[in-house]
C-alpha cells in the first residue's frame, strides 16, 4: 500500500479586504526557489525546501486597474510575468531579478505613442487604450534566447471598429492578438507577429507558445492559437510566417493568405449592426486557455476544444456589454446562448459533435475524438495516454470527485510513470457550460483534491 502524501510546507497570503482571490494558472520553479503570482499583483519568491519567503515584489498597482491571473516564466535569471485588467494605457510584461526581486525592465503590451506601431490605435489617446492582457505564461527558446508571450485583445472594441481617415493611422491595435518575442536581458522587442488585427470578437490570441521542430524546416518554430482554434506557425528567430491549421470549429475567418497568414473575415459577422450576429465561437471556446500537448515522436499536437456559439448584440448608448466598458452605441454585448440552447445547435449537428473534442493536429490532417461534455482541463500526452495517439480511441476513464480545472502533469519515479491532476470546481469552463449540457451532472461529493494515477 502506498504511503499517504506528506505536506512539507505551506504558504498562504493574507489579502486586503478589497482584494478578492483570482485565478492563477501557473507557478515556476527555478534553482532553489518557487515563484508564485498573487491576487494583489505581486510575485513572491519562496525557498523551495522550507517555503520561507525570500522576497516579495509588487509588479503593478491593483488600484490602477492591474491584475495577475497567469504565471511567471523564469529564464536567464529573470522572472517574467504579464499583467491583466483595464489599466489605462494597457497591460505589461515585467521582469524581476530571480535572486533579488529587483525590477529589470517592463514592456508595454500596447504600443505607446512615438514608438513603432504606436499609431495603430485608430487615433485613440494612449490613456484611453485598454486591454492587451498577458494571462498565460510565456515560453523560452534557448536556441534564440528569446522569451515568447501571447498578448490578448482590447476590451473596448467600439472605437476601433471603423478606421478613421487620419494620415498613417491604422486600427490594427498592436500588440493585441500577437506573439511578441522579447530579449530577457534587455526587455527589448525582437519581433512580433499579429495573428488577428482589430479583433472585434474576443478571440484572445494569448495562449501558450509551443516550440517545435519539423522536418520541413531547419529552424525552431512557434505554434499558437486564439479561441477560434486556428493555429499559426512562425519562425522562432524572426517571426516569419510559415503556415496555419484551421481546426474547423469557427466561421469568422473565411480564408488565410498562404504567404503572410493574413486572415480574411466574414463581414456579416463583424459586430455593431442593429441586429445580433451569430458566430460559431464563444467567449470561452472553442480553445480557451487549456494548454495543448505535443508528442514529439509522432509530431502530433493534442488540443482540448469546446464547440458552441454566441450572439453579438449592440449595446445601447451608455450601456455595458460583457467584458466591455460603455461606449456610444458601438460596444458589443457578447452572450452565450444558454436561454435557448437549441439555437446554438445547428440542426445538422449531433450533441456529441459540438460539445467537446480532443483534436490531434498534424499539418493539413486534423482528426478529432468527440465527447458529450465540455472540456474543463488540458490534454496531457503520455506514454499511455487516455486516448490513443493515432486513433483517438478512449483507453480508460475514471470518475473524479470534482471537476478537473488544471493542467495535468506526467512524471517518472523509479521507472514508473504517473499522471497527477488537481480537481475543484470554479474555472471558466466549468462555470460556463453546464447550462448547455443539463443532462450531465457534476459529482455530488465535491471538494478540492489531488489525484495521481500510475500508468501501466
Amino acid at each position: 500500500m502506498q504511503s499517504p502524501a506528506i505536506s512539507l510546507w505551506q504558504y498562504s497570503r493574507r489579502l486586503g479586504k478589497d482584494v478578492p482571490p483570482s485565478v492563477k494558472r501557473t507557478i515556476a520553479l527555478y534553482g532553489d526557489k518557487v515563484y508564485v503570482p498573487t491576487s494583489d499583483v505581486h510575485v513572491v519568491a519562496l525557498d523551495a525546501k522550507t517555503g520561507r519567503v525570500v522576497w516579495d515584489r509588487e509588479v503593478a498597482s491593483r488600484a490602477s486597474g492591474y491584475g495577475m491571473t497567469g504565471g511567471p516564466l523564469v529564464a536567464k535569471g529573470k522572472v517574467m510575468v504579464g499583467t491583466t485588467g483595464r489599466a489605462a494605457g494597457g497591460n505589461l510584461i515585467v521582469a524581476l531579478d530571480a535572486e533579488t526581486g529587483q525590477e529589470a525592465w517592463r514592456f508595454n503590451a500596447i504600443a505607446q505613442p512615438n514608438t513603432p506601431f504606436g499609431n495603430s490605435w485608430n487615433g485613440v489617446p494612449v490613456e484611453k487604450r485598454h486591454g492587451a492582457s498577458v494571462w498565460v505564461a510565456g515560453s523560452f527558446d534557448p536556441a534564440t534566447g528569446l522569451a515568447l508571450f501571447g498578448v490578448a485583445q482590447t476590451y473596448d472594441t467600439g472605437p476601433y471598429r471603423d478606421l478613421v481617415k487620419d494620415g498613417d493611422v491604422t486600427n490594427d491595435l498592436l500588440y493585441t492578438d500577437s506573439t511578441v518575442a522579447i530579449n530577457p536581458d534587455t526587455g527589448k522587442l525582437a519581433w512580433h507577429y499579429q495573428h488577428q488585427p482589430n479583433d472585434q470578437w474576443d478571440l484572445d490570441w494569448a495562449f501558450e507558445q509551443v516550440l517545435l521542430k519539423l522536418p520541413s524546416s531547419s529552424k525552431m518554430l512557434v505554434a499558437t492559437s486564439g479561441k477560434q482554434a486556428i493555429y499559426d506557425v512562425v519562425e522562432a528567430d524572426t517571426g516569419s510566417y510559415v503556415f496555419s491549421i484551421d481546426l474547423g470549429l469557427q466561421d469568422i475567418v473565411t480564408s488565410i493568405d498562404p504567404k503572410t497568414g493574413a486572415k480574411n473575415v466574414n463581414p456579416r459577422l463583424i459586430p455593431g449592426k442593429a441586429t445580433p450576429s451569430r458566430s460559431v465561437h464563444t467567449l470561452a471556446a472553442p480553445n480557451h486557455g487549456f494548454p495543448s500537448r505535443i508528442n514529439a515522436e509522432t509530431r502530433t499536437m493534442f488540443v482540448p476544444l469546446v464547440e458552441s456559439c454566441m450572439d453579438l448584440t449592440p449595446v445601447a448608448p451608455g450601456g455595458r456589454g460583457a467584458y466591455r466598458p460603455a461606449c456610444a452605441g458601438r460596444c458589443v454585448h457578447e452572450r452565450i446562448a444558454t436561454a435557448n440552447t437549441a439555437a446554438c445547435r445547428p440542426s445538422t449537428w449531433k450533441p456529441e459533435e459540438w460539445s467537446g473534442r480532443i483534436v490531434s493536429a498534424r499539418r493539413n490532417r486534423p482528426a478529432s475524438s468527440p465527447r458529450p461534455a465540455a472540456s474543463s482541463s488540458p490534454a496531457r500526452s503520455t506514454a499511455c495516454s487516455r486516448h490513443d495517439d493515432e486513433t483517438g480511441k478512449e483507453l480508460w476513464k475514471v470518475r473524479l470527485n470534482d471537476v478537473p480545472n488544471s493542467a495535468p502533469i506526467s512524471y517518472m519515479v523509479n521507472g514508473k510513470q504517473y499522471v497527477a491532476v488537481t480537481v475543484g470546481n470554479g474555472g471558466a469552463q466549468a462555470a460556463t457550460f453546464p447550462a448547455l449540457v443539463p443532462e450531465i451532472k457534476n459529482p455530488p461529493d465535491r471538494g478540492a483534491a489531488i489525484w495521481v494515477f500510475e500508468l501501466k
